[in-house]
């Protein structure tokens, strides 16, 4: 087989780009997450009792701002979702509050009824009562988010404290003291903004969570930390500043990488801020938590000229697949260098045996005679049979005649009833032997009598046909044919 498709076919796979991989990494460099500030989580002592099925357990927190205003008419603070923990029997009991906008008129304590979260306890509940501060504690947290209002960070400072009251299913009810105490605790809030895109997001490796800010973003630093929560580990970090004249939305975009495996991860939202009283000193506040679904990798799909390179090595495929079945038909047909035999039809069907020889075309048989009838096999010494048709009639017949070494030898001719011996002389087709070695030329040949006698009957000018009487009728016309060729003497 030649050589030249198997190197036309390695070339077209290397003109083929393959896809890029620079974004496949083994691992990233794990970061550091910042500290929050702006945040609470206040703790102080339990109910340190049971309470029987039924009871009721309530939180409250209030706040304040000492140094109020009425130029600060306006003024909120926004709490994130606080959640309240209580040290129990069995573990930890937990009551989630809302996250709430909490506005200020004065400088008192704010009304506690948008603040107070209160549940039923469905079973028995032991508060432990152990004298160990770490057993028997309670706390109220807004875990790392900061607090957020209208004004910069620095510009306002606010105190927040918190309780707890019981009211039992029977008995008196009893409420706890306020936490860290009666003046709360100082919390400097940091600049609000909106999170405009969604909190739960499902991406694969690979793709981008997309967070997106609106409000005062103008110069402002954010900072967004892919986090895994257990075991916790900070593994994906992208910083951007704001520009002193940038407007929101703001938006930006935190590319997973490739090898994350499907899990539960947050995204967390951090501005890193700056004091007026502290210059060049960062304070970060935690803003945001968006919880990510990470799901089953999807593959990227590079392409070439806007097609994806899929879509090119499938048609390269089928390339090499026709090439292929092209030059195993080439091959098959006796294409360059390869030699083939043409069936033989020299069979008892009443064909003739042909040989192709490769650059030479076939002979083509255009012998319109039909072939004998099948079952008249001839044996060894049976070479040559007689096809006549009758005159007026257009059915052609045969019958073999015997061939002896040297040309042709006599039998009865079947169709004269009398038994009479006939003379004629047969000449086989050209393509009968090989380059007609032997052939006595058309209308030339030695004379026999079919009962041995020699010039009984001349062979007929017209080459091998003489108007004999027999079977079929007076004057039919006889036909010899070689099955298998012998060399004519002269």
């Amino acid at each position: 087989m030649a050589t030249w498709p198997l190197a036309l076919l390695a070339v077209a796979l290397l003109a083929v780009p393959c896809p890029d991989v620079s974004g496949a990494s083994s691992g990233t460099a794990a970061t550091f997450e910042p500290t929050p500030n702006g945040n609470f989580s206040i703790e102080g002592p339990g109910p340190e009792t049971n309470l029987p099925a039924g009871s009721i357990l309530t939180v409250q927190y209030e706040l304040r701002d000492p140094n109020y205003t009425s130029t600060q008419k306006g003024l909120y603070v926004r709490v994130p979702a606080p959640t309240a923990q209580f040290n129990v029997s069995y573990g930890q009991l937990r009551l989630q509050m809302p996250g709430i906008t909490v506005a200020f008129n004065s400088t008192n304590w704010t009304n506690p009824a948008n603040t107070t979260t209160s549940e039923q306890l469905l079973n028995e509940t032991v508060f432990p009562n152990t004298g160990r501060v770490a057993n028997d504690r309670a706390a109220l947290s807004s875990g790392d988010l900061a607090l957020t209002s209208p004004e910069t960070f620095g510009a306002l400072t606010i105190d927040l404290r918190w309780r707890w009251a019981a009211s039992p299913s029977f008995g008196a009810n009893f409420t706890g003291s306020w936490e860290p105490s009666a003046s709360g605790v100082a919390i400097e809030p940091d600049q609000f903004v909106q999170l405009l895109s969604p909190a739960s997001q499902t991406v694969s490796p690979g793709q981008g969570v997309a967070v997106c800010l609106g409000g005062p973003v103008a110069g402002r630093t954010f900072s967004l930390h892919a986090v895994m929560p257990s075991p916790r580990l900070d593994f994906a970090t992208r910083n951007g500043t704001v520009a002193p004249n940038g407007v929101s939305p703001y938006c930006q975009t935190l590319v997973l990488p490739t090898w994350l495996e499907p899990q539960n991860i947050n995204v967390y939202v951090w501005d890193l801020s700056t004091s007026n009283s502290t210059p060049g000193v960062i304070t970060s506040f935690l803003l945001y938590v968006i919880k990510v679904n990470v799901v089953g990798a999807s593959p990227s799909t590079p392409s070439l000229y806007g097609i994806p390179l899929g879509t090119w090595y499938l048609g390269l495929g089928a390339a090499t697949a026709v090439l292929l079945l092209a030059i195993a038909y080439a091959l098959w047909r006796g294409g360059p260098g390869s030699r083939r035999a043409a069936p033989d039809h020299g069979s008892a069907s009443g064909g003739r045996t042909r040989t192709t020889v490769a650059g030479v075309p076939p002979v083509v048989d255009r012998d319109p005679r039909p072939p004998p009838p099948s079952g008249e096999g001839f044996s060894r010494g049976e070479g040559v049979r007689v096809s006549f048709r009758a005159a007026g009639s257009g059915r052609w017949d045969s019958a073999p005649i015997g061939l002896s070494p040297d040309g042709l030898d006599a039998t009865t001719d079947p169709g004269d009833a009398a038994g009479r011996r006939h003379t004629d002389h047969a000449e086989p087709k050209a393509g009968g032997i090989l380059g007609g070695r032997g052939l006595p030329r058309r209308g030339v040949g030695p004379r026999r009598d079919l009962g041995g006698r020699r010039g009984a009957a001349p062979c007929h000018p017209d080459g091998g046909r003489s108007r004999l009487p027999g079977r079929g009728g007076r004057g039919a016309v006889h036909h010899l044919q070689s099955e298998e060729p012998q060399p004519f003497g002269p």
